[in-house]
């Protein structure tokens, strides 16, 4: 999953700092593929605003929901470290 540091991680539609003042979305590592259009989303932050004007946004979470359905049940848990 992405990491995001607020106020230094950059949506990489709009290149504004991602922070509490606008809902982003966190999109997980899906594709590996530098020439496919969803790479400059891949395993980033992206503001919900951004998204939702984005021609890219079926795409992405078509990949997304596919993404979540494909994690073994290992991953879909907090693991209790006690």
């Amino acid at each position: 999953m992405a990491i995001i540091i607020e106020k230094q991680s950059k949506c990489p539609i709009c290149s504004n700092f991602l922070d509490d003042m606008k809902e982003y979305i966190m999109v997980p590592p899906l594709i590996s593929n530098r020439k496919d259009e969803l790479f400059t989303l891949n395993d980033t932050g992206i503001h919900k605003s951004c998204l939702n004007k984005s021609a890219l946004k079926h795409k992405l979470l078509k990949h997304i929901d596919l993404y979540d359905k494909h994690l073994p049940p290992s991953m879909l848990k907090c693991n209790d470290a006690r």
